[in-house]
């Protein structure tokens, strides 16, 4: 089966896909960079995330959380404001980096170059087959509708202090948050916009999908993670202040018994 899969990849690979540049998210992008990426993509992401994005490679049925299902235009990790498409930071990062706690490892042993090409190839995969028929990219159809939204601002992190962690301790408990990060009601009964079960975060093992700094834990509290239960936290809500103390006291939560150290990112880049 393993021979099989590779044969059907090489075979991919063979023929060229791209004659001519195309338009993504306003961008243009040539042929040889959509090339080089769709041939990085089918060696190294195809296997879970499928021939055409959508989440369902072979390998996909063995593992949870599922792959990201590319053309729904869903992505978990973004700078972005919520309901916006991520940058290509971003995707880069999440390539770079992987997702800790889940089966999708950093892919350092790519070249830089590699991995944004991957990229762009991954915004070419974010589309959809209309109504009639047409095939339509949700990067150009965001461009389309008004420009694409740029990073949200992260104001620099103040202090970790305990009043700091005291704060973001009440401030927990009057979003309750423990409602699902704990062992509240709804926990068991999440699932995600495709009807997945999923699992809330915990915060004990200190393992999150978009890294662990008070940045990344900052911008997944703003922007929440998309086609989850997982909210935005907007400045309507959250200040940005309050923000960092909630941060503050996540980070608290770790615990050095039962923390998880991500095997899928060595220090040398290798798997």
């Amino acid at each position: 089966a393993v021979l099989a899969l590779g044969a059907v990849s090489l075979a991919a690979c063979g023929s060229k896909h791209f004659d001519k540049p195309m338009t993504l998210g306003g961008t243009e992008v040539s042929a040889a960079v959509l090339e080089h990426g769709r041939e990085a993509y089918i060696h190294n992401c195809r296997q879970c995330h499928g021939d055409n994005g959508d989440g369902n490679g072979p390998a996909a049925i063995w593992l949870f959380p599922k792959p990201r299902n590319f053309s729904a235009g869903l992505f978990k990790i973004q700078s972005t404001p919520p309901g916006s498409l991520p940058s290509d930071e971003d995707l880069f990062e999440s390539i770079t980096r992987g997702l800790g706690g889940s089966s999708m490892p950093g892919f350092t042993y790519l070249s830089v170059n590699e991995r944004r090409d991957v990229v762009q190839y991954v915004k070419y995969l974010t589309a959809q087959v209309g109504p009639d028929a047409k095939r339509v990219n949700k990067f150009e159809e965001a461009k389309n509708s008004e420009p694409l939204a740029q990073p949200i601002s992260v104001p620099p992190e103040p202090p970790l202090t305990l009043d700091s962690i005291t704060r973001g301790q009440e401030l927990f408990t009057r979003l309750q948050c423990m409602t699902c990060h704990g062992d509240g009601p709804t926990a068991p009964t999440l699932k995600d916009n495709f009807g997945v079960p999923v699992l809330p975060r915990d915060f004990n093992t200190g393992a999150f999908r978009g890294g662990a700094t008070g940045r990344d834990l900052y911008l997944r509290i703003a922007t929440g993670l998309a086609g989850t239960p997982m909210p935005p936290f907007t400045d309507e809500t959250v200040k940005p202040d309050e923000r960092w103390d909630l941060v503050h006291f996540v980070q608290s939560l770790r615990r050095k018994d039962i923390e998880v150290n991500d095997i899928l990112a060595p220090e040398d880049g290798r798997i």
